[in-house]
């Protein structure tokens, strides 16, 4: 077993943004290399920002009560929705970020909150 479920949580949010209709294929597992242009994304494990130290996830750990046989973990994964229009017109590439994108992520996370993830306990 892994020390920290990060991975299977990015895995499976990849995966879960990807299943949106409106989201298949624009979806990015971290700064993707790649000759495709898209116009709008969603990109998991990076912020979007090409100069930044790019932190993909941010996890605490702490021990479940005595005898430190389970852990609790919380996890934040730093995501970014993309919108480029080829134009000045910031209203519009924002309005889709928020009302296309970041909506279509929020829908497909109030609708899988487990995210197809076990919940297990961590070993001893």
């Amino acid at each position: 077993m892994t020390p920290s479920r990060a991975p299977d949580v990015i895995d499976a949010l990849v995966s879960l943004f990807n299943a949106a209709p409106i989201l298949a294929g624009k979806v990015l597992d971290g700064p993707t290399v790649t000759a495709k242009q898209m116009r709008e994304l969603v990109v998991v494990g990076w912020d979007g920002v090409d100069d930044s130290e790019g932190q993909a996830v941010d996890a605490t750990q702490d021990w479940a009560g005595l005898g430190a046989g389970a852990k609790d973990e919380v996890l934040t994964v730093t995501c970014a929705a993309i919108a480029a229009r080829g134009d000045t017109d910031i209203k519009a590439a924002r309005d889709t970020c928020y009302r296309v994108l970041l909506a279509a992520v929020e829908n497909q996370l109030r609708a899988n909150k487990s995210l197809g993830l076990p919940r297990r306990p961590w070993p001893r």
